[in-house]
């Protein structure tokens, strides 16, 4: 589903002036010290120097993916779970952050539990977290939905993670999801939901 070369070509395709909330770099920080410890931490910042100068609200999507792209291969060599799985894992390591985050919390308590209004939701979200990428939504039916992501940089696995926790997080269920309509190397792809 999600591989390490995809995300390097996914890594060539971002459009330099993208960015993201700098929490979601905290956040994979924190993902590399609770499952390789305070040591790695260094090492994985380390691909990015320019995240040295100092605090900031965003920063440049491309540093946050090769930062990413650091902590799932740590976590994929140490621990021996593939790439794709440490990826789903730091997606749902962010999505805690983010629903915790002053952001979050505002954006959250709005769609209430109703699944299509907290899908529909995931769209203003993102584009209030990040400034590349395209989402839409759709109802399927009364219990699915289908949302579609274009030049969407930080690729399935991340955002399957990063969705599958945020919903559980806000709605307190766990909808089946499929990805679909994948496109090497992962920018563009669907997720749809049933529950």
């Amino acid at each position: 589903m999600d591989t390490r070369d995809a995300m390097l070509r996914r890594i060539a395709l971002s459009p330099p002036e993208a960015r993201t909330q700098a929490q979601f770099l905290t956040s994979t920080l924190s993902y590399v010290e609770e499952r390789l410890g305070p040591e790695a931490v260094g090492e994985v910042r380390a691909v990015a120097p320019s995240l040295e100068q100092g605090a900031a609200y965003t920063l440049p999507v491309v540093e946050q993916l090769r930062v990413m792209d650091a902590a799932a291969s740590a976590v994929e060599r140490q621990l021996g779970i593939s790439y794709a799985e440490a990826m789903e894992e730091l997606g749902v390591f962010s999505a805690r952050g983010y629903v915790a985050s002053p952001l979050g919390r505002a954006m959250w308590k709005f769609p209430g539990r109703d699944m299509h209004q907290i899908l529909a939701a995931t769209t203003a979200s993102a584009r209030a977290a990040t400034s590349h990428g395209e989402r839409a939504y759709e109802k399927l039916s009364a219990n699915s939905a289908r949302l579609l992501f274009k030049k969407e940089v930080t690729g399935p696995a991340w955002i399957l993670g990063m969705y599958r926790e945020l919903i559980r997080s806000v709605s307190g269920l766990e909808p089946t999801v499929t990805l679909t309509d994948y496109r090497d190397p992962g920018a563009d792809f669907n997720l749809v939901y049933t529950w």
